[in-house]
């Protein structure tokens, strides 16, 4: 079964996020007792009553998630982890064989277009069933330099890049990560809007009520459909999707700042295999969050003694060897 796991956790990464809306309750203010021919009481004000709050429109509610969008695009200092329990169970007749993986994105972007600009992307796969799919990517860009390791006991090795170079690498980390394109205002019809005592709020939308399934999810389908196309020689065609729900909460803070996406994620599939019917369910729950949103992010750099130059592959001619992996320093 190797690559399954993996095949569809990375579609499961680039899921766009999605959000919703709920009412909130206002209690009941208290009794006053009637004054009666006992001795008198002072008497006491009735408390004031706290007006209920307008539920909001989907309009107002789609402009707060649009505007969060807009501002997570415009920060020039990120700090994003997600994380992400999986689980792919397999089903035919009395035989039942599950497979875990949890997932990890790391990403810090610091001074973002700026001429002192740094980078740090990590992803992680750890998964019991199948160690020799576990393991890291791990890579920092720097103006001068991009560092690499794919085991956290190495040293990173390093190239030497441009400004330009360096920036393409962290841009498309960046995009890998946390790519966000506004959804469509129609999957916000059924949203719920809680807003909490911190000022934040918090949008829940649940594919369940709505009937509607954004695009993206079908990226996790296509990887669930060839993955076991893959594993079992069967077509794609042949596959068939019995069940999918989508369940994705937003948190939007005070400022305005998007700060947390929780996801869960459920697809049924069922195909036949040498008389066998066979039942592949995906359940995917994942937590992302923007920490610390608008303040300043540092990026460690590796020391000397903890990195050096890359290994030059034998077929790369000499110019190329000269420009890339100069032995430098860490810097």
């Amino acid at each position: 079964m190797k690559r399954f796991v993996t095949c569809i956790l990375l579609a499961v990464f680039v899921l766009t996020s999605l959000f919703a809306f709920a009412a909130c309750k206002t209690e009941k203010p208290s009794e006053v007792k009637p004054a009666g021919d006992t001795p008198t009481e002072a008497p006491t004000e009735a408390p004031t009553e706290v007006p209920t709050p307008e539920p909001k429109s989907v309009d107002e509610i789609y402009e707060i998630y649009t505007n969060a969008i807009k501002k997570l695009d415009d920060m020039k200092d990120i700090n994003f982890v997600s994380v992400g329990d999986n689980t792919i169970k397999f089903v035919s007749g009395d035989e039942t064989e599950e497979e875990h993986a949890k997932t990890t994105i790391e990403l810090k972007v610091s001074n973002l277009g700026g001429k002192d600009a740094a980078y740090y992307y990590l992803v992680k796969i750890e998964s019991a069933e199948h160690p020799d799919e576990s393991g890291i990517l791990e890579y920092i860009a720097t103006k001068d330099r991009v560092f690499m390791r794919g085991d956290e006991n190495d040293k990173y090795m390093y190239m030497v890049v441009d400004e330009a170079q360096s920036e393409a690498f962290g841009e498309s980390w960046s995009d890998t990560a946390m790519d966000q394109d506004a959804i469509d205002k129609e999957y916000f019809e059924n949203a719920k809007y809680v807003e909490e005592e911190d000022g934040s709020a918090v949008i829940t939308i649940d594919s369940a009520e709505t009937g509607k399934f954004p695009e993206d999810i079908q990226s996790v389908i296509d990887s669930i459909k060839s993955a076991i196309s893959d594993k079992y020689l069967v077509s794609e065609d042949d596959i068939t999707i019995d069940g999918k729900n989508l369940k994705s909460s937003f948190k939007v803070n005070a400022e305005g700042y998007y700060t947390k996406v929780i996801q869960e994620i459920t697809v049924v599939a069922k195909f036949s295999d040498e008389g066998k019917e066979y039942v592949v369910t995906l359940t995917a729950n994942q937590t992302a969050d923007v920490i610390d949103p608008g303040k300043p992010v540092t990026i460690d750099i590796p020391k000397d003694e903890d990195c050096e130059p890359y290994e030059v592959p034998d077929y790369f001619d000499e110019d190329y060897t000269d420009d890339y992996y100069e032995d430098i320093g860490c810097g």
